[in-house]
C-alpha cells in the first residue's frame, strides 16, 4: 500500500535530494523559491529571494545550494547564508537547474534559460575553489536522474523531456557517469543506432 510522503503542492518541484547523515529528504520548489523537508517531527520548508534548483550536502549542518545568482552555503539550523561563488549573476534570464555532487566533492551544475531560451544555459563544476564552466561552445543542460549518479546531456530546455533511465536507450543522447576514477568524467553518445556507442573521456 502506498502513501502520500508530503502534500505540500509546488509550483515546480525538483531537485530531491537524499542526506545520508540526517537520514532526510530535501527537494525544491524552483518557481516558489523554497527549500523543503519533512522529518518524523512534521514538515519543513526555506523561503528564499531568489530562484532555488539543487544542493549537494557539505555535512550534517550545511548544504552547498544552487541559485539563479550564486552557489552558497546555507546552515539549515540557523538559516544562515554565505555566498560561494557568483553563478551567471549576470544574466538575469537564467537560472540554476539540475544539480549533483560527484565523489571527488565536486558539484555540477546546469543552468538553463527561465523560459527555455534557445542558446542559454551552461554546464558548470566547482571543485576546489573555482568554478569551471565545462564544454564551452556546446548547447547542452544537465539532466540529473533521481536516485542514480548518472545524468542526461540534452539540449537546452530539455525538449524531449528525458527523466528516465529509459531515455539512454534513444539515439544520439550523452552519458555522464561521474562513478569513474578521479577527475574524470566518462561521457557515452549514442550513435545513430541504439545499439551502438563510441566512448571518450573528459578530463576535468
Amino acid at each position: 500500500m502506498t502513501s502520500v510522503f508530503d502534500d505540500r503542492r509546488c509550483e515546480l518541484g525538483e531537485g530531491p535530494l537524499w542526506h545520508p547523515g540526517r537520514k532526510q529528504l530535501f527537494w525544491f520548489d524552483i518557481l516558489g523559491k523554497r527549500l523543503l523537508t519533512r522529518t518524523d517531527d512534521g514538515a519543513r520548508d526555506w523561503q528564499f529571494s531568489e530562484l532555488v534548483s539543487a544542493a549537494g550536502w557539505v555535512d550534517d549542518e550545511n548544504l552547498l545550494i544552487a541559485s539563479e545568482t550564486a552557489l552558497f552555503r546555507f546552515d539549515l539550523d540557523s538559516g544562515a547564508r554565505s555566498e560561494v561563488c557568483a553563478l551567471e549573476a549576470d544574466q538575469p534570464n537564467t537560472r540554476s537547474n539540475d544539480g549533483r555532487a560527484d565523489p571527488q566533492g565536486g558539484f555540477w551544475i546546469g543552468t538553463m534559460g527561465k523560459t527555455a531560451e534557445p542558446g542559454a544555459g551552461a554546464i558548470y563544476r566547482w571543485f576546489r575553489g573555482e568554478l569551471r564552466r565545462l564544454f564551452p561552445g556546446q548547447r547542452l543542460c544537465l539532466v540529473t536522474l533521481a536516485g542514480r549518479e548518472q545524468g542526461l546531456l540534452v539540449p537546452p530546455g530539455n525538449p524531449r523531456r528525458l527523466r528516465d533511465i529509459a531515455g539512454l536507450a534513444r539515439p544520439v543522447r550523452t552519458l555522464a557517469n561521474s562513478w569513474l576514477v578521479a577527475s574524470t568524467v566518462r561521457l557515452m553518445r549514442s550513435e545513430a543506432s541504439p545499439r551502438s556507442s563510441s566512448m571518450s573521456s573528459l578530463t576535468s
